[in-house]
């Protein structure tokens, strides 16, 4: 059992490096896709501040501001729990579809309304995850929180191409697939008006502490999405 538990941490470790390089593939393409005029986005330095990016399929700009430790690119945010190493992350999404199935997701899109209230409710009831609804407030924004978890004995080789996945890609984003048996995603879904939805979503596995925790509910409390 011992050993099972280290092989289990040292997963959630490497999971880390696949959080960055899966969520942050996507950022890599956000800044492709902006005008050439468009000024870069800044990287907080390791005491934290403002960080201000762009979201494939949004027109505003959206502001988060991170505490120390956290580092950004583009629409993700991301860092390391201290004890045992493992991934939190902030990240923004545009999401149009999500799959019937996440564990089995090939040919398993499934189209979703324009509103938060519609996606909300599909996620709500996506097989495997758990889910649970409530309503928060983000900023001037009343958002559908939803809060779901990847099962804690899965088998990630038992899925498609071993990944276990919520919606699949848009707009130069890779599809946003989860790093491990037990990880949280508490995914926040905002009305921005003129049919425009923005997705947070807030990622932890179970060892963060309430601190760590305090500050992932921090950046999420301090999104601000500038006018469209």
């Amino acid at each position: 059992m011992e050993g099972s538990k280290l092989i289990d941490m040292r997963s959630r470790r490497l999971g880390l490096a696949a959080m960055v390089l899966a969520i942050a593939c996507a950022a890599c393409g956000t800044t492709a896709s902006l005008p050439s005029a468009a000024p870069p986005t800044p990287v907080p330095t390791p005491s934290g501040g403002e960080h201000q990016f762009r979201v494939p399929g949004l027109p505003q700009q959206v502001t988060a501001t991170l505490p120390a430790g956290w580092q950004a690119e583009g629409p993700v945010m991301s860092r390391t729990t201290a004890d045992e190493g493992t991934p939190m992350s902030v990240s923004v999404w545009v999401v149009k579809a999500i799959y019937a199935d996440p564990c089995h997701w090939t040919d398993a899109v499934q189209p979703v309304g324009r509103t938060a209230a519609k996606l909300a409710a599909a996620l709500a009831v996506q097989p495997m995850r758990h889910a649970r609804p409530s309503t928060v407030k983000i900023g001037d924004h009343t958002a559908r929180m939803v809060t779901m978890s990847v099962p804690e004995d899965l088998d990630l080789a038992t899925c498609d191409d071993g990944e276990f996945r919520s919606w699949p890609p848009a707009r130069g984003r890779d599809a946003r697939s989860h790093q491990g048996p037990g990880q949280v995603d508490e995914v926040f879904i905002i009305d921005l008006g003129r049919r425009r939805r923005a997705v947070v979503d807030a990622a932890y596995f179970p060892d963060a502490d309430s601190g760590e925790l305090a500050e992932l509910h921090r950046i999420v409390a301090s999104l601000r999405f500038g006018r469209g």
